[in-house]
């Protein structure tokens, strides 16, 4: 019983206990951080949570951004699915979305403006893309696709540091629109370009897949025409190596399947999305939501799935307890329950007071507002203090080669976004050569 006011004086020594971080209409708030910045950021004594978020707002590429003591604003244009927490001032807001639940998907590349093609389950095969932009996603969302433009330099690599690798069953599943004749969806490659696990278009509305074994058996493949071209399709294949059974899956509902009893699989290798080198059948048109699943799923799985990169953090299938009996417990056991249960209650409260009382700094992200209020878009917002040339603290200094601008007179106009030429995404994040240095900024550095 004496354990618990001891572990709620140990998380109130160490501000677990209190923490509590303001809101901002239109972002979700968490603890912690992640690397990615590729917007000009802004430091120094005085910039508030208010102008980093109107930062974030105004720019047409951030999706996120951190807010660290008052004092650093990182706007990024991705997002992560786990932050860093190592650093407990450190506070992460997302623009207008929910954390995708990953579930238990071993890769997920939501090939939107959130999540790039990073691999959001946080296993760390994170894509590069390449050659392609972002397009109106299945949801009717803006920026919710990748938009392939059927050439040999329009693509994405995902490597494999061996979560990839099902080894036995699995599942692929993606949102495809396809306008081209054929192409690869996913496409494992094997040594020296040879093949493996693939799923593919078709000419031109045949969606096929093909098992190969590790032992580099040639399986049967598996296809049906059920494509519509320049439309949305939820397509997927499934292979359960306990049955031998290879099946193909069109806007949830199976519309082919083979026995062809592959023991193991190859899926050892990296992934390519959209070209296969050497070979001239290149995807075009749009993918989004690209999942790897190491196990084959059901019907009714395949379609909670549809829409996991939606941005709603509670889709997508779940875990079901089932309720448990009766232990059977005696009247004086009960009684007994009972009295810790409202002894430990008025502990809790007791420590939980105390902690409010004896807490002598307001919590990191409030010290300039001890009572944490929901940030409106439409407040005023004040520009930074003017801050000495070389500030006495930033936690995350830009790098040498990107040495930031001097400071200047913060009376002027801040630029909201660095100018350039038509935004063409490159992930995973980095200064886009396309957009310079903004003019003359406040402290401006790249993280």
């Amino acid at each position: 019983m004496w354990a618990l006011p001891l572990v709620l004086l140990l998380l109130c020594g160490t501000g677990v206990i209190g923490q509590d971080y303001p809101a901002v209409n239109g972002y979700t708030v968490r603890q912690g951080d992640c690397p990615g910045n590729d917007i000009w950021s802004i430091y120094g004594d005085g910039v508030t949570l208010e102008t980093c978020a109107e930062r974030c707002s105004n720019h047409r590429d951030c999706v996120s951004f951190m807010f660290y003591d008052n004092r650093v604003c990182y706007p990024k244009t991705q997002t992560c699915a786990e932050t860093d927490k190592s650093n407990p001032r450190n506070v992460f807001y997302d623009k207008g979305a929910s954390i995708l639940n990953t579930a238990d998907a071993v890769g997920l590349w939501a090939l939107n403006s959130q999540y790039g093609s990073s691999d959001a389950t946080g296993n760390g095969n994170d894509g590069v893309a390449r050659g392609t932009q972002l397009a109106t996603g299945p949801n009717g969302d803006a920026n919710g696709a990748f938009l392939f433009s059927g050439r040999s330099s329009s693509y994405i690599d995902i490597p494999n540091n061996g979560r990839l690798d099902v080894q036995s069953s699995y599942t692929i599943l993606a949102h495809i629109y396809p306008t081209g004749e054929a192409g690869p969806i996913v496409n494992y490659v094997g040594n020296n370009n040879g093949w493996a696990v693939h799923l593919w278009q078709t000419p031109s509305r045949t969606l096929f897949m093909r098992t190969i074994g590790r032992d580099g058996h040639f399986s049967s493949g598996v296809g049906a025409d059920v494509l519509r071209p320049s439309d949305w399709n939820y397509v997927g294949g499934t292979y359960d190596s306990n049955t031998g059974m290879s099946s193909i899956w069109n806007d949830g509902e199976m519309v082919s399947q083979k026995q062809i009893g592959v023991s193991t699989v190859a899926t050892q290798y990296p992934i390519r999305v959209a070209v296969r080198e050497g070979d001239s059948r290149y995807f075009a048109g749009r993918i989004a939501c690209i999942q790897l699943y190491d196990y084959a799923m059901s019907q009714e799985q395949i379609v909670a799935a549809r829409d996991r990169c939606a941005g709603n953090a509670n889709g997508g299938s779940g875990k079901t307890v089932e309720n448990t009996e009766s232990s059977g417990l005696s009247g004086g056991a009960i009684a007994g329950i009972v009295i810790g249960v409202l002894v430990g209650v008025g502990l809790l409260a007791v420590m939980i007071h105390h902690c409010n009382k004896t807490s002598s700094q307001p919590t990191p992200a409030n010290r300039a507002n001890p009572n944490p209020q929901t940030v409106g878009m439409n407040t005023v917002v004040h520009s930074p203090t003017v801050v000495s040339q070389n500030p006495s603290y930033n936690p995350y200094p830009p790098p040498p080669q990107y040495a930031p601008p001097p400071a200047y007179n913060t009376a002027l106009n801040m630029p909201t976004q660095p100018p350039g030429s038509l935004y063409s995404p490159s992930f995973p994040s980095s200064l886009d050569p396309a957009y310079p240095p903004p003019p003359e900024p406040f402290k401006y550095g790249v993280t």
